[in-house]
């Protein structure tokens, strides 16, 4: 599974976007983690928690769901995931 991912603000506070490849499902995933000490949950949203979420085989349904969140990509961010990148390679800060 490769995954990139960055952190930023959603709605005042930290979380961290993480995209990626997942190759033995063939779909593309999504999760926004909520970085806050004293969240309640893990993440903010999940494609785990969409209908067909392994239906993903391409970035626009998730370039979508981030604009519909208002929460600014990085430039290139999007090139990594659909390169198939890992983020040990390089991150987003």
């Amino acid at each position: 599974m490769s995954q990139v991912s960055f952190k930023t603000q959603y709605m005042g506070f930290a979380v961290e976007i993480v995209a990626g490849w997942d190759e033995p499902l063939q779909y593309y995933h999504l999760t926004v983690f909520d970085n806050r000490a004293d969240a309640e949950e893990e993440y903010i949203f999940s494609c785990l928690d969409t209908p067909n979420p392994f239906a993903a085989k391409t970035t626009e349904r998730w370039k979508a769901k981030l604009i519909e969140m208002n929460i600014k990509i990085p430039d290139g961010f999007w090139e990594r995931v659909e390169k198939k990148e890992a983020d040990d390679i390089y991150s987003f800060k």
